[in-house]
């Protein structure tokens, strides 16, 4: 349970359950274990990892998201205009990664209509 982030779990259950966060370590492992979060050792498992552990990147490197911004519609090997990396639980990579499509998405659109207006279209 030493990479469990508490804090995390408890305003799930909070907000979720109407529920405290349990007062002692088995009475907290045996929660988890009931909502699949924690194998039979007590360990999280991998929906335990995603949602609710400190940094499950540390426990399973592959959990990063990596955002590239290229020019234009094409993908480019060496040209990029911005790239992200994106770590910690689903939820903040969820969040992250919907915040900067956003962002792109209001940046290209006013930059293509910029090319057009000089372009003379």
């Amino acid at each position: 349970m030493d990479k469990l982030d508490k804090l995390r779990f408890r305003d799930f259950l909070q907000e979720t359950y109407q529920q405290n966060l349990p007062e002692n370590e088995h009475e907290l492992t045996k929660l988890l274990q009931n909502m699949n979060l924690a194998a039979d050792n007590g360990r999280l498992n991998l929906a335990g990892v995603l949602l609710f552990a400190e940094k499950p990147e540390w426990i399973k490197p592959q959990f990063v998201i990596k955002a590239i911004s290229y020019p234009g519609n094409e993908i480019h090997s060496t040209k990029h205009l911005d790239t992200e990396n994106f770590t910690g639980s689903l939820r903040n990579n969820f969040d992250n990664s919907l915040a900067i499509t956003v962002s792109i998405r209001m940046f290209t659109k006013p930059f293509a209509l910029l090319q057009d207006i000089v372009a003379g279209r």
